[in-house]
This record gives structure tokens, sequence and C-alpha cells, in this order.
């Protein structure tokens, strides 16, 4: 007869009962959580995580087969734990499988470990084989199944594997897999010949369109239904981010009252408009329901979750207010806080900037003439590296107001700024004064020494700017030269940002302070102003470098607006408090510099 060690452990988990209670209720006393604020797993804490979760022990929905689940999460809805993590205990203590799981990087792999082993260790003997290699890096070999971690660092590693049980966790964080295709449905390849085989895909979404939001669209596209706790109302609604009121927390000057947006924020009903608090959400949720609002592939159940509904401390509708209140303008924030907080892909609109949109900024004025009074002449101008060297004029006030005035060609090198400056004269409108350029603001990309010297000729007229890559804590900045006279600086400024500042928010957004432009332009001052495009490059959408669309221009706009910034004291010439400390370096569909609000 066979002997050894091992058998009865199997036997113990082949022939063990298997409670007849969901896997969350389950997982309430099965085991301890090391590490986390929560001692064990509680179920109450995210009860729109119940379903996924009795999807994968019993997968069946409206009399259908359900083969795969995908959910649009935020940063607080607990799926990691509940559809991933979970199941894998369950299946480790009653029901052994291989499974494959997908995650972002190495460390992350070290994470889940110091979750799930000790769990694992928590649910008694016939776990493991108690072999000293049950547990490797990417790795864990148990009793009748092996758990195998693969992701962005391990291209390939899913290949020569099949499992019943595949999970992608933070599937938007990562790229396909050395040009293998789509990571969903290459994992996907390793269950789906299998009769058991489910797959799970769960992440915050980056990119509109991108792996969990096109993944959504091909389900039935479920989102958490609450029910208004006040009587005779109960109206069925899902939570959205416009209906949570806190308009009423601003000061008299305009500046917020935290501590009042904290304490008083609310969500407010859409029907019987009635104030629901967060004292209102665990009733909220214990009668909250799952509604599909598409029809799709019917084996395919996607959700999508907010951080609206959440029970956590921080995630309080006061929080959350908070929080979009300091992204203020900053585009990153505001990013970040569509995809953490509301679970909802970013989706950047403005691609370009077309001819319509430069009409726009049209005034009754004409070219060469100023149209208000007290205002200041600056000129910008982009140097060739042989030719091509663009010159134009701004008019600004002190408001930050900014009237196009006049555009050239004809110079050849930075010297020629000397003579524009001395030549051009400009009446103004209002009051008939004719007016000088006050300063001048030259490339200094190309031909670098000339432009030193040109600038040395005029100090504090003329000055040398240079926009460089990455993220600083100021978007401009003047910088000493080495080499050159005490106070002599290059201005230098965050190239993505100062696209969009001229292209999105001045020209697309016309936001205040207004920029204007005369009535007479040429084609060329259009066409080269509309040469810049947004791309989308992985998970991100930037300004495209490497183009060949002539915008010498546009080039010359942005030195004159970098420097009138800079003069004026504006946004991107402030020093961001916040920005030191910014530490995120994984951005996900713009690379600019941080922006106050």
């Amino acid at each position: 007869m066979f002997r050894g060690d091992w058998l009865p452990s199997i036997l113990r988990t082949v022939f063990a009962p298997v409670p007849d209670v969901p896997i969350p209720e389950w997982a309430e006393t099965a085991f301890a959580l090391r590490k986390s604020p929560e001692p064990t797993f509680r179920q109450s804490r995210t009860p729109w995580t119940r379903r996924g979760a009795e999807l994968i022990r019993s997968p069946w929905h409206n009399g259908r087969r359900i083969r795969r689940l995908g959910v649009k999460k935020s940063s607080q809805s607990g799926y990691t734990e509940s559809c991933v993590l979970n199941p894998l205990r369950w299946f480790a203590k009653f029901s052994p499988r291989n499974c494959i799981v997908s995650v972002d990087s190495q460390k992350e792999v070290g994470n889940i470990a110091e979750r799930l082993i000790p769990t694992l260790r928590d649910l008694g003997p016939g776990i493991f084989t108690g072999v000293d290699d049950d547990i490797t890096k990417f790795k864990l070999s148990m009793l009748g199944m092996d758990v195998w971690f693969v992701g962005s660092f391990s291209a390939g590693g899913f290949s020569n594997k099949f499992a019943p049980f595949v999970a992608n966790d933070e599937v938007d964080l990562y790229e396909n897999l050395a040009d293998e295709g789509d990571t969903i449905d290459n994992f996907w390849t390793r269950a789906k010949t299998v009769d058991e085989g489910f797959q799970v895909v769960l992440s915050k979404p980056a990119m509109k369109g991108g792996p969990i939001d096109a993944f959504f669209e091909m389900g039935n596209q479920e989102k958490w239904e609450i029910e208004c706790p006040h009587p005779g109302c109960h109206h069925r609604q899902f939570l959205e981010w416009p209906r949570v009121e806190f308009a009423h927390c601003k000061e008299l000057l305009g500046g917020w009252d935290l501590t009042r947006v904290l304490t008083e924020t609310f969500y407010r009903c859409a029907k019987c408009g009635e104030k629901i608090t967060d004292a209102h959400k665990p009733l909220l949720n214990s009668r909250g329901q799952w509604v599909a609002t598409a029809k799709a592939d019917p084996e395919i159940v996607t959700q999508e979750i907010s951080d609206l509904p959440s029970m956590y401390s921080g995630s309080t509708f006061g929080h959350l207010a908070k929080q979009f209140i300091q992204a203020g303008d900053d585009r990153e924030k505001m990013q970040s806080f569509h995809q953490q907080r509301l679970g909802l892909a970013w989706e950047e609109k403005i691609q370009s900037v077309e001819q319509p949109d430069i009409l726009k900024l049209r005034r009754p004025y004409r070219r060469g003439t100023i149209p208000e009074a007290n205002c200041i002449l600056a000129l910008g101008m982009d140097i060739g590296l042989i030719t091509n060297t663009r010159w134009i004029v701004y008019a600004f006030n002190k408001a930050g107001e900014v009237w196009l005035i006049d555009w050239g060609h004809n110079a050849t090198g930075p010297t020629d700024v000397i003579r524009v400056m001395k030549e051009k004269r400009y009446p103004c409108a209002a009051n008939g004064a004719t007016q000088s350029i006050g300063f001048a603001f030259i490339d200094a990309r190309y031909r670098q020494q000339e432009v030193y010297e040109t600038c040395l000729l005029a100090p504090r007229q003329i000055f040398p700017v240079m926009g460089v890559q990455g993220r600083a804590v100021r978007s401009i900045e003047m910088q000493q030269v080495p080499g050159k006279p005490e106070g002599f600086g290059v201005l230098k400024f965050i190239k993505q940002d100062a696209h969009f500042d001229l292209y999105i928010e001045k020209v697309k957004k016309q936001k205040p302070p207004g920029f204007y432009w005369p009535e007479n332009l040429e084609e060329i001052l259009i066409r080269e102003h509309t040469a810049e495009r947004l791309v989308r490059k992985k998970n991100r959408v930037i300004w495209e470098d490497d183009h060949r669309r002539p915008n010498h221009y546009g080039d010359a706009t942005e030195l004159a607006l970098c420097g009138i910034d800079w003069l004026t004291g504006g946004r991107r010439s402030r020093v961001l408090a916040d920005a030191l400390a910014a530490k995120d370096e994984q951005l996900t569909e713009e690379s600019y510099a941080t922006k106050t609000p």
C-alpha cells in the first residue's frame, strides 16, 4: 500500500465540508489580516464587492454562465481583497485549482505575499505541502494547486501555464507584455478552454479607451444603486459627483473654509432634494444593489464603483470635496481625483488647435494698434538654426490680459531683435499715444552665445529663454548663466506646461484673463499656431515633440507669454508649495509641471 505523510493532508482538503455561506461571510472569521487597520475582513465595509465574489463561486446570472468579471474601481473599493485574494484563500481551503494573477510590479508581488501567505497559514493544515520551496518569489505551491504571479516585469511568464482562475489586478498600470498582444485577452486564453474557467479584471482607470475602460464596455456595465433614506421618497439612484454640495462652505472673500467643507458637505437626493449625509451611508449600502445599464456580451459582468458610497473615514463626502477643491486648476491632480476617487477614465477631448479656435480669439481692432491704454509691449522671438526666425509682439496689462499686436519674419538672427525694438512704434487706440516695445524674450536653444551676447547689450530688457522637459517647483524660473555677470540669467520654462497654457487654457478654453487677436490675421500665423498635437503615448496623452509641422510663430508666442507671466508674477512663475511633496511619477495621461489652483 502507498505510504506517505502528505496523503492525509490531501484527503482532508478534498473531503473537507464546504461551508454553505458566500465567500465574503466565510472570510470574516476564517483568517486574520496582518498590517491592516482592520484585523479581520469585514464585508460590511465594502458590500458592493459581494456580488463579484459570489459570481466567482457560483458564476451564473439570469440563467447564463458567467465567465468574466470586470470592475472599473476607485481607490477604496476593496475589490483586490474581495475578488482576488479571498477567492485564492477559498480555493486553497475547499476547491484547489491553479491560478494566475497579474500585478503591476515586483514590489506589488511582495505586498500581496505579505497579505496572502500568513492568512493561508491561518486556514489550518492541508494548505501547503511542507516542502521548503512551497513559496518562491513569484509562485505559491499548495496542495493541489499552484498560484503564479506575473505582470509587467515578466513578459511571457504565463505563456505555458493553464489555470481555471486568472486575475488581472490594476491592469491599466502596466503595458502589454513584450509585444504579445492584449494582456487581458492573453490571460483569458489560459482559462477559457477549462470548463470552470473564470477571469477577474480589476483596475482604477487611466485613459478613456484604456484596458479597463474598454473591458467595462464589453459587459453589462452595472452601477451601484442606492435608495434615498428619507421617508416618503426612497428614490433609487446612482451616486454622481455633481450632486455633492459644498459651495455653501465658501467664506465671504471667496476662500474656502475647509473645516466646514469636511463637516458640512452633503449629497442631495435627485428626487426629493433632501440632504444625504455620511451618517446615512450604512443604510444606503445595506439597501444598495447592482443595476445593469447596457446589454453586451452575456458571459461578461462589468461594474463601475466610486468612493462616493465608501464608509471609510478618509472617503467622506467632505474629504472628497476637500480633495476636489485642492486640485483646483491643477490638471494632474484633477485627473487623479477622477481616476482614483470617482473611478472614471480620464479623457483628453482636446487633441489639437484648429483654425476656428484661432478665429474665435479675434476682437475689433487692427494689427499694429494697441486697443487698450496702460499696456506694456513684449516681444517673443523664435531663433531658427539657420533661417526661419520669427518675432511676435503682444501688449499686456496689469490684470494679465494679452493682445496680439504685430508679427514678422524679416529677421535673420538674435541681433535683429534690437533693430525691431528700435524701429517699431505702435499707436494706442484708446489715447492716441505711441508706444515702443518694452521687453523682448529670445529663444536660447540654438545659437546660444549669439543670444547671450545680444541680451547683454540690453540687460533687464532683452532676456534669453529656453524650454525644458520635466517637472519643477516653478513652471517658469530665472537661472543664473555660469560665466556671465551676476544677475544675468536664462528664463527656463517647462515646455509641456507652456503648451497646455497656450493651446488649451488660452486658445481652446479661452479662460480668463483674456487672450485676444486682431481682425486682420495672416494665414501663416494661423497655420503655425495650429501645428501642435496631443498624441497618445502608452497610457498618457502628451504634446508631440518630434513633428515636422512649422510652428515658429507658435513658439514665439510661448516665449512672449512666458516672459509676460514671469514679469507679472503669474501662475506659472510662482513657487508651488505642494510640488516638493509630489512623489507619484507614474503619470497616466499628461506630463507637465504641477500648477497652483
